[in-house]
């Protein structure tokens, strides 16, 4: 019974928790005088858990393969709005070179966007036979999973993007790097303002300051170049935060 003295399992019984009664009250079905009531969103809970999941698991296995030391990961329960503040792994030990860096850095975003998009090819031929609440539900937890890797790509110290623009010109000047961190953020915030997305620049300069800003820790080994294949995964990457970016201004929550 090891596991019971793991803080892991408690945080992620807690989120599990909070993020049913985020689902149950977006579905109107919460109801405090009915405490079990609070299962009716299990279908949020459990879709967007998976997502959060395949995002973290992504960036240990990546980072295992590596050789990396890593720890979680652990999630963040949060008892109002979405019931979470997401989930983090803890990285023991440095870095070893920019290839690494790109391989764990780019990991994340990329299990979990692919989950949520494999739950939503999975779940919109069920959606009948789930019902309006648990569809809807899995719908938006959809949704956020996107959301949660788009501003994960905030080019932002340790941020994945932030991550994936050192490993991209991290054998610059230190300063270089951290101005083009600094602008590219800067970017995306001024096109969330005028694009009108749905979510908002705080948000993104909230993220960009937690984040690091500009200060990114170098791996051992900076001077080892990124292969051909790397880049190619940064490109896609910056492509997906594109498109991502400019789905947000499509989004409205709250809209019928």
């Amino acid at each position: 019974m090891r596991w019971l003295k793991d803080m892991r399992v408690w945080l992620f019984a807690a989120t599990f928790l909070t993020v049913s009664f985020a689902g149950a009250s977006f579905s109107g079905l919460m109801d405090f005088h009915r405490p079990l009531s609070i299962f009716y969103g299990m279908p949020f809970a459990v879709s967007l858990l998976v997502i959060l999941l395949a995002h973290e698991m992504g960036h240990y296995v990546a980072a295992r393969r590596w050789g990396v030391e890593v720890d979680g990961p652990y999630f963040i329960p949060f008892p109002f709005f979405l019931g979470t503040f997401g989930a983090f792994i803890r990285v023991k030990s440095p870095i070893p070179n920019r290839i690494a860096l790109c391989d764990i850095g780019a990991a994340g975003p990329w299990a979990g966007m692919g989950t949520a998009v494999a739950i939503l090819f999975l779940v919109y031929p069920l959606r009948l036979e789930l019902g309006d609440f648990a569809a809807n539900q899995v719908r938006l937890a959809i949704l956020v999973g996107f959301i949660v890797t788009l501003v994960n790509l905030l080019p932002s110290g340790s941020l994945d993007g932030g991550h994936l623009a050192y490993a991209f010109f991290g054998n610059l000047n230190q300063r270089i790097v951290g101005l083009v961190m600094f602008f590219s953020s800067l970017l995306t915030m001024v096109f969330v303002v005028f694009f009108n997305s749905a979510i908002s620049p705080l948000v993104f300069f909230i993220l960009y300051i937690v984040g690091g800003g500009t200060i990114h820790p170098p791996t051992e080994n900076d001077l080892l170049p990124l292969d051909w294949k790397r880049k190619v995964v940064v490109i896609i990457t910056l492509i997906i935060y594109a498109v991502l970016l400019y789905g947000s201004t499509l989004v409205r929550f709250g809209s019928k």
